[in-house]
């Protein structure tokens, strides 16, 4: 769009007859195209390089979280604490509630969570959490209150 713009403004303001949108002299239509043609690829490389630019500074923000987080797993040992800076990393990039779970004695509890409301320990409360056992993946129960 630039690209046209500049050239009816050249053609308007210095080609002969000025002040007027006709072109007179051939080599003039010739070097107004060319104008414009170099306008548009001009516009098209420099749209390019920025979306280039873009993606390079995403990337560059992303591997430097992936290197914090691996950061952080390599300074820890066991897997709570491994589990919660999972659950933790995966809400922050997701935007959502992360909880891991693990099957520890024949039940799934809860490992590691971003919410602190959560508890660490396998449940023992079926009617507010509902539990799974090793040979039934379904929940027993279910809150009537989350309905």
């Amino acid at each position: 769009m630039s690209a046209l713009a500049s050239g009816l403004a050249y053609n308007f303001f210095f080609l002969p007859p000025l002040y007027t949108l006709t072109i007179e002299e051939p080599l003039n239509a010739v070097t107004f195209t060319v104008l414009v043609g170099v306008g548009i690829v001009a516009a098209q490389l420099a749209g390019r390089l920025r979306r280039q630019a873009n993606v390079g500074a995403r990337t560059a923000s992303e591997n430097a979280a992936i290197a914090a987080f691996g950061q952080q797993l390599a300074a820890i040992a066991d897997e709570e604490a491994t589990a919660a800076i999972v659950a933790e990393e995966v809400a922050r990039l997701m935007q959502v509630s992360a909880v891991i779970l693990a099957l520890r004695d024949g039940k799934v509890g809860v490992v590691a969570s971003d919410s602190p409301g959560l508890s660490s320990a396998p449940s023992t409360s079926p009617r507010r959490t509902g539990h799974l056992t090793a040979g039934n993946r379904r929940p027993r129960q279910h809150d009537p209150d989350r309905e």
